[in-house]
């Protein structure tokens, strides 16, 4: 589903289900240490937040406990190949693309549109 622009991204978080290993994707650093509210929304159902961004380096392991990955679109990419290459992306729930008008973007927008073509 695409939300309008005002809507906050983290609505999907709000609802009664929240899927399995939700994958969101931000466009920047900045946005993606915004979404640290997150593990307040999910620390009721027992979910965890894993950061994969900017100088994060750390192995993102996805468990029945991971409630969202936050990432950059870089961070994305590499996740992505990472879990074709284990065979693993069946483990993501669901996949928010904040700033999908990024796909048009001169230097950034090819990735995010391969990283979508794998999925």
């Amino acid at each position: 589903a695409c939300l309008p622009s005002a809507e906050p991204p983290t609505l999907l978080f709000q609802t009664p289900y929240v899927p399995a290993s939700t994958l969101y994707i931000g466009d920047g650093v900045g946005l993606c240490t915004q979404k640290s509210h997150l593990e307040r929304l999910l620390a009721p159902i027992d979910r965890t937040v894993k950061g994969f961004f900017g100088g994060l380096h750390e192995r993102v392991a996805v468990s029945p406990e991971t409630g969202a990955i936050v990432c950059t679109i870089e961070k994305a990419n590499q996740l992505i190949n990472r879990m074709l290459e284990e065979d693993s992306l069946s483990t993501l729930g669901a996949l928010i693309v904040d700033e999908l008008h990024m796909v048009g973007d001169e230097e950034r927008g090819y990735l995010l549109e391969l990283l979508l073509t794998k999925l």
